[in-house]
């Protein structure tokens, strides 16, 4: 049997350890906001308050607090008693990871049930410094010799306080010294905030009018929420989650969908996930809320533009905004929180999240429609107001009466091919719809016959009058002739020619004037010709 030269020892650590960790699982330095939030959340606090003032960031929570014994066990790197399927923070990291950031942190810690306070102090510009030297001595050609527990020693320790400076149990925890640079981009207001609104497990708006029922469904399964309070320098408010219903276009967003997160493959359930689409065939106005975004035990886990190269249509996820809850316990997030643990489990996931995909386009492709149905049952609406205007002011000539029965038409026609899912989306409006164009149709009906009528009498009084004016103008032609003048060209006539022309005028004479007048005419016509006699 072959004997081990020599066993690995915690002096073959490397000091540079350290910073390689904390940059590398930290590559924002607002996730030590969210890290010293999760032990607030595991410690059962019921808020946090953050002041950044000044070069200090000061955190606050009323959580159950460390005792001496749990405060030593905190500040090991890398181990950690928490339970990863319980707990959000269970890596053992979390509390180194204002390293970067500031000069020295302090962490003061009341017990629950009366305990003396405890006070950790991580020096971290000692740290450095030890760093910093071992860098030139390295220049100079020596070997690396500074360990990770070597650099840590007299830096990092915990003590305990006869003095309470919190209210009652809990934790304080004040990272003093932070860089310029950084501490201008903490003090940025709406970044801050927006960081805070996606990366912890807040309450929902009451502007917010489905949070109600998405808090249940999260409370149903044992998610916890956080209240936070932030405050720079004289600015403090209290954080909720983003959603709003003013940021959707209508600012009435579509009641939100429940969808399994299940894996049919596996037949796993990882968890589900909560969507809202907006309520108009148009994308989020918000563009920092669109799409879904993982979280696990309240917090979140990647971006929400993770899952939409999924999306064969990528306007369904821009469409949608909402949370994918995982619940599987065996499913844990990397150290950075940017996606979970390769194995057979993230696999099963990816498979669930297709599915999930598939289902929120399927009910995108849905509401599409039905918007598209609901404009044209409004454009339809508003045609029939316009053309029964028009009918109301009676002045519609034919051609007009043809074009707005055309109109009717081809609305009856579109109406037939949506009728059956207008009635889905709105089935008052159909029934509006079905009745104004009937209503239309009747009267379009009317009028037109009316105005062949009208017409028909137009034409024949036009042709009675161009009959009447061609006889007058002949009339108006013809050399005016008396009747001894047409005698007289006629020559001299026969006595039975004679009596024939004067009976012919004696009728023509009754036709034309009324008998009085007749008496009259014959009586002159006899004194006349006794005259001749005599």
């Amino acid at each position: 049997m072959n004997e081990k030269y020599r066993s690995f020892k915690s002096k073959d650590i490397g000091g540079e350890l350290l910073p390689i960790i904390t940059k590398g699982i930290y590559p924002d330095h607002r996730d030590t906001l969210r890290e010293y939030i999760q032990n607030a959340i595991d410690a059962n606090a019921t808020y946090v308050r953050i002041v950044i003032l000044g070069s200090t960031i000061m955190i606050e929570d009323d959580g159950d607090g460390m005792t001496l014994k749990q405060a030593e066990d905190a500040i090991r790197i890398g181990l950690s008693d928490k339970q990863p399927e319980e707990q959000v923070g269970f890596r053992g990291v979390g509390i180194y990871s204002s390293y970067d950031l500031s000069s020295k942190l302090q962490i003061i810690t009341v017990p629950k049930g009366g305990s003396k306070p405890s006070r950790m102090t991580f020096d971290w510009d000692s740290i450095k410094g030890k760093l910093l030297n071992e860098h030139a001595s390295r220049l100079e050609g020596h070997p690396s010799r500074l360990s990770l527990e070597e650099l840590l020693t007299d830096s990092v320790f915990v003590t305990e306080e006869d003095t309470n400076v919190l209210p009652s149990h809990g934790t304080k925890v004040i990272i003093a010294g932070v860089d310029p640079i950084l501490m201008k981009s903490f003090s940025e207001r709406e970044r801050t905030i927006k960081y805070l609104q996606d990366a912890v497990s807040l309450p929902f708006s009451p502007d917010f009018r489905h949070g109600t029922l998405i808090t249940k469904w999260l409370s149903d399964v044992q998610i916890k929420t956080i209240r936070v309070f932030l405050k720079i320098d004289s600015y403090e408010t209290e954080i909720l989650r983003p959603y709003r219903d003013e940021m959707f276009s209508q600012g009435n967003p579509n009641e939100p969908m429940k969808i399994d997160l299940d894996d049919k493959f596996s037949k796993k359930s990882h968890g589900f996930a909560w969507v809202c689409f907006n309520d108009a065939n148009l994308y989020l106005p918000y563009n920092e809320l669109r799409g879904i975004l993982l979280k696990k035990m309240g917090f979140s886990v990647g971006t929400r533009p993770k899952l939409e190269p999924l999306f064969t249509r990528v306007v369904f996820s821009r469409r949608s905004t909402g949370e994918a809850i995982i619940l599987n316990k065996q499913l844990l997030p990397n150290a950075a929180r940017s996606d979970f643990e390769p194995g057979p489990e993230k696999e099963s996931l990816d498979r669930a999240l297709v599915k999930l995909v598939s289902e929120i386009s399927q009910k995108g492709n849905q509401l599409q429609n039905n918007y598209k149905t609901l404009e044209w049952m409004n454009g339809a609406l508003s045609g029939i107001e316009e053309i029964d205007k028009e009918i109301s002011y009676g002045k519609l000539s034919g051609p007009d009466l043809n074009v707005y029965s055309s109109r009717i038409a081809s609305l009856s026609d579109d109406l037939k091919h949506k009728r059956r899912l207008a009635a889905q989306v709105d089935s008052d409006m159909l029934g509006l719809i079905s009745e104004r164009l009937a209503t239309l149709k009747k009267a379009i009906s009317e009028l037109t016959t009316q105005a062949k009528e009208q017409a028909v009498d137009t034409v024949q009084k036009q042709i009675k009058a161009a009959k009447e004016r061609t006889v007058d103008e002949a009339r108006a032609e013809a050399p005016q002739k008396t009747v001894s003048e047409l005698a007289k060209s006629a020559g001299p006539q026969s006595i039975d020619e004679t009596l024939s022309w004067i009976e012919f005028l004696d009728r023509e004479i009754r036709e034309l004037v009324e008998p009085a007048d007749y008496e009259n005419l014959v009586e002159s016509f006899s004194d006349l010709l006794e005259g001749a006699s005599k």
